[in-house]
């Protein structure tokens, strides 16, 4: 099995952001490295009508969409990102790049429990799912990828995750959308990227909240992370935002950034097939948990977060979250 650390041997770490109980570590390329294939990120391509996301078919179906790309090149669509529109929002289960000129089916999971109707006819770029929802999908998307080859996550733990960033923010939402957390709390959220401008050599970043490891994300090139660092760094915010009130740690950053790397690139990784193009790598361990898109044994995204359900034992003990049975919205299963 090949482990994670052929994908970092190239990395060090850069000088430590800082925004309230929210801390960035950039990761940068030791020596210059070109991705291994030209892509454009999905909302690139969407604003430039040379892609297209749509429910699979007239009756819609909650796990999957369709994307077709009409672009000379490929198209890049980022596990976690969140797709606005057409009979209810949903992020990516996994990374995918789509080839040139190419239609896919792509696995999704809901982010609106409320709504089942049209507002568009299809999908717009939206925001990115905060580190507990996405560490969630990608521990059940991984195991689904060994056992069945297919990228299918647990609704209800999404929804039940979703429910969590709702309630952590307070926010009020009709049809239980995680986008109306992030539209109501614009201006904090706001205020929090404006103290964490994104290092123009960065390939990735390690985010620690109250001093914990949250997530680390790992690109292919500076520019892709300048292009989608302002809805990632806003996904990183909600969990800060929700973590207010928990005490920090003491360790050092730069300390933690180091042991994070070095248990990372220790994880044994099982290879599955990628939606497209690349292959989907996939990795879980008692304290890590995490996936990466790879070609020609570079990574095109890593994510990696921490493989415990801490958080989320420590919000339900304090009466932020009700039992799933009492949370249910409307379409879809119930859990």
């Amino acid at each position: 099995m090949p482990t994670p650390q052929v994908l970092l041997d190239n990395l060090m770490t850069g000088s430590v952001l800082t925004s309230r109980n929210l801390t960035l570590i950039p990761l940068v390329h030791k020596e210059p490295a070109r991705p291994a294939i030209p892509y454009l990120l999905a909302a690139t391509a969407l604003d430039r009508d040379l892609f297209t996301v749509t429910e699979a078919d007239d009756s819609g179906s909650v796990p999957e969409l369709r994307a077709v790309n009409d672009a000379d090149i490929a198209v890049l669509l980022l596990d976690g990102e969140e797709l606005i529109g057409a009979k209810q929002n949903r992020i990516l289960n996994t990374d995918v790049l789509l080839s040139p000129h190419t239609g896919k089916m792509i696995p999704v999971s809901c982010v609106e429990q409320g709504r089942w109707h049209h507002t568009r006819p299809d999908f717009a770029p939206g925001g990115h799912a905060p580190p507990p929802i996405r560490a969630r999908k990608s521990r059940t998307v991984g195991r689904n990828l060994k056992e069945s080859n297919e990228a299918i996550a647990n609704q209800c733990e999404v929804w039940d995750g979703v429910d969590m960033v709702l309630d952590g923010m307070a926010t009020s939402s009709h049809t239980a959308a995680m986008c109306d957390a992030y539209d109501q709390h614009r201006d904090d959220l706001a205020s929090r990227r404006a103290d964490l401008r994104c290092p123009p050599d960065a390939v990735g970043v390690i985010a620690l909240i109250n001093g914990a490891f949250a997530a680390l994300d790992l690109f292919d090139s500076p520019s892709t992370v300048q292009q989608f660092w302002p809805r990632l760094v806003t996904g990183y915010a909600v969990d800060a935002t929700m973590r207010v009130d928990q005490q920090p740690t003491s360790t050092p950053p730069t300390a933690d950034a180091a042991d994070i790397l070095r248990r990372l690139g220790r994880v044994d990784c099982t290879v599955c097939d990628g939606v497209d193009l690349g292959e989907d790598w996939r990795f879980e361990s008692a304290d890590l948990v995490g996936s990466a898109l790879v070609i020609k044994n570079s990574p095109v995204h890593l994510s990696a977060f921490p493989n415990d359900t801490g958080y989320e034992r420590a919000m339900n003990h304090q009466g932020r979250i009700a039992p799933p049975s009492q949370r249910h919205h409307g379409h879809g299963p119930v859990c």
